[in-house]
């Protein structure tokens, strides 16, 4: 069996956990005889191995209108898509993202071909505008798709007041599309275009859903926001991501808790891991050190960037400039993340979005390092709360220093969550998972195709 896996990109650009899950599947999928190879959005077209996976980059077009951005996405990426299906001849293709190049048209030219489609959900931009499935930036929402309602929280996410965005999100849709496109290119005509937009994005997701055999969850929150959006139940498949089992530490490895009183000369140690982006919430950790500038804490930010965040990034750039506690750090091959988590305290996820994982609770609890994390969709779902970590209110800085104060006054916590973690699931335990659904929709595949 062959699978294609088309994800938002690929190594040896920065990536994401993402990423790090598609080729930690391929390599796990080939030791149970199953070949991968992945089809990545990139610049150019061009084939190469890495870390033995074959990898396909296609390009698209070198600019997009907003129908394509939005909608059923960009038909030169399609088109060489297509010709990378020709080429490597899947028995599946294994969707995991849904962007304007790894689109709708994209899983066409995989129908046209009779090719079985499956989509993993991995963050909320599947079905999100807002990208963070947080409603008005404030609170986790039930993730259903709701033209009026989706319209409002995307435009107050782009800086529009709450009370604009909603009355915007009120006026015929093809009115205020004609008046956009009218105006010169900016912000209002954007904006003026954004309830047509919104529907059309939520028309390309559900064409999406539709075209897929099984919709792969990695939580029950995605489980549910895919059910609420009226994908059956029985073709979704809960599958949680796992860790590369070269990375699990036996327990018997890791060094005995010891119960060490922190000061300025020994602090608690603290790192991330991760995207520097605005949804990742380092800004809030940051500032909650401003708010007691004598806590005993050091925190390493190793920060991936990718690139449309550049504000932020400088934002949190300044941040550690001047608190002599922070330092940015360079992001750390996936291989290695866990050696280096295995030198802190504590790993840090101060998200204020609806994660899906991440991938990093699994790598730190592999790295036998507890997590200090936001109380947030997969967050919430994988670490229990004073027994293997503390989650944290999401986006409250006053919290994360009471959080933090509260581990330095009793730092026995620690020891106690450090014995409480268990080793955790594998990619090998995913590989699994995804090996028998491809197998089952092989057969259902060929079950449809003879004639009765």
């Amino acid at each position: 069996m062959r699978v294609l896996h088309v994800p938002f990109g690929f190594f040896p650009s920065p990536v994401g956990g993402t990423e790090v899950y598609v080729l930690a599947l391929a390599q796990e999928l080939k030791s149970l005889g199953i070949d991968s190879v992945v089809a990545a959005p990139g610049t150019d077209n061009e084939t190469y191995q890495w870390a033995g996976t074959r990898v396909c980059r296609f390009a698209g077009s070198a600019r997009l209108t907003p129908s394509a951005r939005y909608g059923q996405g960009d038909p030169v990426a399609a088109q060489q898509f297509g010709r990378i299906l020709d080429e490597v001849l899947p028995d599946i293709v294994h969707f995991h993202a849904l962007t304007a190049s790894a689109s709708v048209l994209a899983m066409a030219e995989a129908r046209k071909r009779n090719i079985p489609l499956v989509l993993t959900y991995h963050t909320p931009t599947v079905s999100c505008l807002r990208g963070s499935m947080m409603k008005w930036g404030q609170q986790p929402c039930d993730g259903r798709m709701r033209a009026r309602t989706c319209t409002a929280c995307s435009l107050q996410g782009k800086g529009m007041s709450k009370a604009a965005a909603s009355a915007l999100a009120l006026l015929p849709a093809p009115v205020l599309t004609l008046l956009g496109k009218a105006l010169p290119a900016g912000s209002l005509a954007t904006a003026l275009q954004m309830p047509a937009l919104v529907r059309l994005r939520h028309a390309a997701t559900r064409q999406a859903l539709r075209l897929c055999g099984v919709v792969v969850s990695v939580c029950t929150w995605v489980s549910a926001v895919l059910e609420a959006n009226g994908v059956p139940a029985d073709k979704i498949c809960l599958s949680r991501q796992g860790v590369a089992r070269a990375t699990v530490r036996d327990a018997a490895l890791i060094a005995s808790p010891t119960v060490r009183q922190f000061s300025l000369a020994r602090p608690l140690r603290l790192a991330y891991f991760g995207r520097v982006d605005s949804n990742k919430g380092i800004d809030v950790l940051a500032t909650a050190l401003t708010l007691d500038n004598t806590l005993p804490v050091a925190l390493d930010i190793f920060g991936i960037r990718q690139g449309g965040e550049d504000d932020y990034w400088k934002r949190v750039a300044q941040q550690a400039g001047a608190d002599g506690r922070l330092r940015l750090c360079e992001a750390v091959a996936a291989d290695a993340v866990g050696g280096v988590m295995a030198e802190y305290d504590l790993v840090v996820i101060p998200s204020v979005w609806l994660e899906t994982g991440p991938l990093v609770v699994y790598e730190a609890t592999a790295a036998g390092v507890p997590v200090l994390a936001s109380r947030l969709g997969g967050m919430a779902e994988i670490v229990e709360h004073d027994a293997t970590g503390w989650l944290v209110p999401a986006g409250d800085p006053v919290a994360w220093l009471t959080a933090l104060r509260a581990v330095i006054a009793d730092p026995s916590r620690l020891a106690r969550w450090r014995q409480q973690l268990q080793p955790p699931r594998t990619m090998h335990d995913a590989a699994i998972d995804m090996a028998g659904l491809y197998q089952r929709q092989l057969v259902a595949h060929l079950q449809r195709s003879v004639p009765v």
